[in-house]
Formats: C-alpha cells, structure tokens, sequence
C-alpha cells in the first residue's frame, strides 16, 4: 500500500484529537490546530500550552480527548484539566491541581533517599483524562504521581477516589483511565509501576464511581507493567490491555486474563483502541499493528 503520511502539528510525539465535525481539522500536543486542507498550523492552547504561566505544569505527552457525547467539547490537561467549547478560542479551567502536595520518598531512590533533591515535593501533572461515554457530566483524571479524581458535575466538584495502596505509593504513573462503555459509574484505570522498580501488572476497575475499586490481574503474569486498558464499545465485559510486552484480553470484565499477542513481537504496548470491528495498537517501536475482525 502507498500510504500518505504528513505531519498534523508541531510536536514530535503526544496525543492527537481529530475534530468530529470535520475531518479535516485534526488537534495535537499543547495544542495545535492543524487544518489538512490549508496545511495550516495554529496554536490554540490554554496559557498554559503558550509558555506557561502561574502554577501550571505540563509534559510532551499531555492528554488530549474529544467528548464522545458532546462533539464541541475538548479536554487538556496539565496539573489542571481545561475545556473548550469552540475549538481552542477560548478555554475554562474546571478543576483545581488534581496532583499530590506532599513528598513521599520512595524505597527505589536507594541510597540517594537522603539527598534534598529525593525530599522535595516533585510537581505532578494530570497525566490521562477520561470523559465519560455515557454522561456528559461524569469526567475521570488521573496524575502520573499516583492519583485518580472524578466528577459528576462536568468539573464544578472533583472528588479524590484513589484507590488505598496506591496513596501511600507517589511515583506510580495512571497511565491510562478508560470510562465504562455502558455505565458512569464503572472505570479502568492502567497503574505503570515502572518507577518504583515495580514490574508486576496493576489495573483497577471500579462499578461504584471510584467509592471501591479492584485490582484485576489474574492471568498477566509479573515482569512487564501495565500501560493501557480499553473496554469494547460493543460488548460489556470484554476488556483489553498493553503492557511492556504484550496484549491481554479478558472476557470476563477483567477476572482472567489471556494472552493475545498472537504474532506481534515482544514490543511496549503504548495505547490501543478498538474501531468498529478491529483492535489498533500503538507500540513504542513506533510501530502500528491491528488485528481485524474480532467478532466472532
């Protein structure tokens, strides 16, 4: 096939958000605003994306997602989760900073736990941002220092659901947080451990809007950590995961887990999102692969 590939913005790397109500039309970084049809480039971030300002706090791979339910609506983050209504025009601030305040210094620092640079508070950002499918109102956030909040009012009240083992563990990253395809109140969150020198697999999964949540691992075996899990859009129950090394299927909303790597090399699974029938995985060899038809 002779594919036609062409930049959509200005960064590297990170998340991009094609317009819904135009194809042409396609959002990156912190954030860009690329138009195909002129080849165009504008920079409609919130003053954070524009060399900051204040408090605020950003990394290259800020989220970056369209409303499934509202298509005018989009959601960045930063320490802060934004909104806009009007393609990057002008933008609304609708949480407080959704990252820890305290220092925790963790076992893996070693020998350097000492050092004042280990004590210090270490800034976090809202690292994955999940709005729901199913309520325009109910919104997930999770920070790459280790927090989960939600919000049931569209962002005028956030509430801290982190689960309990992971408070007390700063330096764990909420890689990914997937809404529940059918219900507001059910969540998937991807926990990537790597920084505490912790390989074993950690995903949550809360039915109750993050007032409990469960670590549903049976079947991914230690050794490779969790950075991604999407449920199907199409049947409840049957979710998918990447790790360091593979993609896992489970159809029982994530009590067991199986392998699905099936001819893919062992490659990082970065993010992968299922599109009408087929699974698209994005690898951190810079690599696409996509296993059609799964159906049956």
């Amino acid at each position: 096939l002779d594919w036609d590939w062409h930049p959509v913005g200005t960064e590297e790397y990170g998340y991009v958000a094609p317009d819904p109500l135009d194809p042409d039309i396609v959002y990156g970084g912190k954030v860009s605003r690329w138009d195909r049809r002129t080849g165009e480039v504008q920079q409609v971030g919130p003053r954070v994306g524009r060399g900051g300002g204040g408090d605020y706090r950003t990394l290259r791979t800020a989220p970056l997602v369209f409303s499934t339910i509202d298509p005018h609506a989009l959601y960045f983050a930063s320490n802060t989760v934004w909104k806009t209504i009007n393609g990057g025009k002008s933008w609304t601030q609708i949480s407080p900073d959704l990252t820890r305040t305290d220092s925790i210094v963790p076992p893996s620092v070693g020998k350097y736990a000492g050092e004042p640079a280990a004590k210090a508070r270490h800034g976090g950002v809202v690292y994955t941002v999940a709005p729901s499918y199913v309520d325009i109102k109910r919104i997930w956030a999770g920070s790459d220092d280790g927090l989960i909040h939600t919000t049931a009012d569209g962002g005028a009240h956030w509430i801290d659901v982190t689960p309990s083992e992971l408070r007390a563990r700063p330096w764990s990253k909420i890689s990914i947080i997937d809404a529940g395809r059918f219900d507001a109140n059910t969540a998937f969150a991807a926990v990537n451990t790597i920084r505490l020198d912790d390989l074993k697999p950690h995903i949550y999964r809360t039915h109750d809007a993050g007032k409990t949540w469960t670590q549903i691992t049976n079947g991914i075996p230690d050794g490779a950590v969790v950075n991604a899990v999407r449920e199907d859009p199409k049947r409840k129950g049957l979710l998918f995961a990447g790790t360091e090394t593979q993609v896992w299927v489970s159809l029982d909303d994530g009590d067991h887990w199986s392998s699905l790597r099936l001819n893919m090399p062992a490659t990082s699974i970065r993010d992968l999102v299922i599109k009408d029938d087929d699974i698209a995985v994005g690898t951190h060899g810079r690599s696409f692969w996509i296993l059609d038809d799964i159906a049956p």
